[in-house]
């Protein structure tokens, strides 16, 4: 299926991701669905958009449009940027920089931030994670 559709922003593939939404809320009565995220780890260079930002947040509005549109009866919402550490060199943003941004471009369509982190064994002992994480 990988070329069926052209990229995140691709109406058939938005519209499909409502549509299934829509069936398993209202008409399987599924209510715990709160949340929908667009791309896996989208600033990754193994993402399906390869770190390209407008892309995403063009992606995220286009998706919170199409929910929107279908009144779930127990709202779905968008959640992100799902971004990893790593940095993408063809990202405009490094991997924090993607939370922050999704924050100050996005507040008004995010309902929930998360991130990805892949901390070792040791940095998670050592307390260094928590404070890397509290900065």
């Amino acid at each position: 299926m990988q070329n069926t559709f052209t990229g995140a922003t691709d109406p058939k593939w938005l519209n499909s991701i409502a549509e299934h939404l829509n069936y398993l809320v209202n008409t399987k009565g599924y209510s715990c669905i709160k949340y929908y995220n667009l791309v896996n780890e989208p600033n990754g260079y193994w993402s399906s958009i390869d770190g390209n930002w407008d892309e995403w947040k063009l992606g995220v509005k286009k998706l919170d449009s199409a929910l929107v549109s279908k009144k779930l009866k127990t709202p779905v919402h968008v959640i992100g940027p799902d971004a990893t550490p790593f940095n993408n060199d063809k990202s405009k943003y490094t991997g924090t920089e993607w939370a922050k941004e999704s924050v100050l471009q996005l507040s008004n369509v995010l309902a929930a931030y998360d991130v990805h982190d892949y901390p070792t064994k040791e940095f998670v002992r050592s307390g260094e994670f928590e404070k890397n994480t509290l900065q």
